[in-house]
Parts: C-alpha cells; structure tokens; sequence
C-alpha cells in the first residue's frame, strides 16, 4: 500500500538512513502498476526522487482509474504546491477531505498550502481547530499552530502553544526534535538564548536516544536562520559543545583550499 511506502520513508528519513531509503524508492519507482493504488505509490517514488512530471502523471492515472481515491488527489495537491500551483493545490486538498473526511494528511497538506500562501493568520486557526477535532495528533497540530505564530512574529503566543505540547512529544509524522528546534528559535527570536540552547541540548539528548538523524538535528542548527545568534561569540562555543563542529560542505572545502575566507 502507498501508505505503507509512506511510512517507511518516514522511519527512514528519521533515522538517517538516506541508502536505504533510495534502494526503497527505486525499487518502487520500477514498478509496473495497475491499480489506483500501484500508481499512487510509484507516484509517490518518483517524487521523492525528484521526478515531479512522472509523478504528476501517476497521480492523475491514479484519480482517472479511481476518482473517489482521496490519497490520489492529496498527492496531486502536494505536487501542485511543488510546482507553485497553490490554488489548484488547495482544491485538491478540499477534495480528499471531502472523500475522507478523517484523511489527516490531507489536512497535513492542505495546511501546508496555506503557509506556502503566507497564510499564517489562517493556518494558526487552523490548525488550533484541528487540534481540537484529532486529540491523539493534538502535539502535531499544535506544533505547526506555533509555527504559524512564529512566523506572525508573535513569539510569546507561539512559546506558550510549546507549552502546552507534552513531553515526550508526539508530533509525528515529524521527528521528535521538530518541536525542540521550533521552541529554540522561539526562544531566541525572544532573546532568551540560554534557554534556546537548553532546547536544542535537550533536542539533541532526544535524537540520539531515539535512534534518529543526528546530522539532519545538527545540520538545522548551524542553517536555521533563527539561531544566527547562537553560532556567535558569545553562545557560539556552547552551541558547538552540544551539537559539535560544523561541518564543511564540498563547496566550502575547496573555497579553503584556495585560500578563500569561509566563515
């Protein structure tokens, strides 16, 4: 099932196991559907691999072969907004939901085009009316309310939304530190940088007993445009005493074999 697929890529994607995870996607890709179902799958393969017009092309033989198929047209929908076709993303969406309307990863999706939308005021209702509705995924939902507070620059608001997320949290289909590096760049937008980096220690401390991707943690950390002031003097020896050194990309090494400044 594509679902199935879905889950997988999660896991792995979590887990760092980037090999795995294109041995999977391959072998999907190669296959020779027949069913609605097949060709979601492959669809969703091909997407993940960076073959956006044959996935396209899956989803819409999806849907032709089976209209009612709700996971059909969220996939087209996220693949609109991939293309930057957000409006003809959003009825997508609105069609899954119609077709199943328990379908969260439709809401997921739909959620998505309106933050791609700059949407946020929108998305933060959203998202808490969700919340309501899924009380087992409350800590996702609630997660992206705060991100949507957060890029409303309404710090405060989205830091008390953190609060109310439990710990451990459960923000799946995300990774567990999502919700770590989220509060860290609350906390630092407030200037409490101290507090910022007790979230990412503590982010950091969850990762590794979850089993999950280190260097997609430790790579947000030195990206995120938020904690810029945590990878200066002075917050920036503690940072790198949490989360290591950065480490230099191709790019970056051959700027230093040339004698190049590299920051």
């Amino acid at each position: 099932m594509a679902s199935d697929l879905n889950k997988k890529v999660v896991e792995l994607c979590r887990q760092g196991k980037h090999e795995e995870l294109q041995e999977i996607l391959k072998e999907a890709a190669a296959a020779n559907p027949q069913t609605s179902e097949d060709y979601v799958k492959r669809g969703m393969a091909l997407s993940f691999l960076g073959r956006r017009e044959e996935a396209m092309a899956d989803f819409e033989k999806a849907i032709e072969l089976d209209p009612r198929n709700a996971e059909a047209h969220m996939r087209r929908g996220g693949m609109l907004l991939i293309l930057k076709r957000p409006k003809e993303a959003l009825a997508e969406c609105d069609e899954a939901i119609r077709l199943a309307p328990d379908y969260q990863d439709a809401y997921q999706t739909k959620g998505n085009v309106f933050m791609a939308m700059d949407r946020y005021e929108e998305a933060e209702v959203y998202y808490g009316r969700l919340a309501e509705r899924f009380p087992n995924s409350r800590d996702f939902w609630e997660l992206n309310r705060g991100a949507a507070l957060s890029l409303l620059e309404r710090y405060q608001e989205a830091l008390s939304v953190f609060d109310t997320i439990g710990i451990p949290p459960k923000v799946d289909p995300c990774p567990s530190y999502s919700y770590y590096l989220s509060r860290a760049g609350v906390l630092a937008c407030l200037e409490r940088f101290d507090q910022a980096l007790d979230a990412i220690a503590e982010g950091m401390k969850v990762t590794k007993e979850e089993g999950g991707c280190i260097p997609c943690f430790v790579g947000n950390c030195w990206r995120v445009p938020y904690f810029e002031p945590l990878r200066n003097p002075p917050y920036r020896e503690r940072l790198g005493k949490i989360i290591g050194p950065k480490q230099r990309t191709s790019h970056e090494s051959t700027a230093r074999s040339r004698g190049d400044h590299v920051d």
